[in-house]
């Protein structure tokens, strides 16, 4: 499945950072999701753009729903985004 004009829409954020992580995601992944992992990471991107960069970062814990989907994220060298703790 291709990412049409509005998942690449909404993937647009008002983090630098996270609109780097999606568009990667987008090239690399997207188009693989099976349909779960497509409408978990649509409920992904109805999450605040802070609590999204702090479940990447490892400051906070991220639901479990999202665990798998943030981890694919996670994989992908990002600019600009600091070291994950530990």
């Amino acid at each position: 499945m291709a990412a049409d004009s509005r998942v690449r829409w909404r993937c647009r954020r008002g983090i630098r950072e996270l609109d780097l992580v999606f568009a990667r995601f987008l090239e690399r992944h997207y188009a693989t999701l099976t349909p779960p992992a497509s409408a978990c990471f649509d409920r992904l991107l109805e999450e605040h753009d802070l609590d999204i960069y702090d479940w990447l970062l490892g400051r906070l814990t991220p639901p479990p729903d999202y665990q798998a989907l943030l981890a694919k994220l996670e994989l992908e060298p990002q600019v600009g985004l600091p070291p994950a703790r530990a």
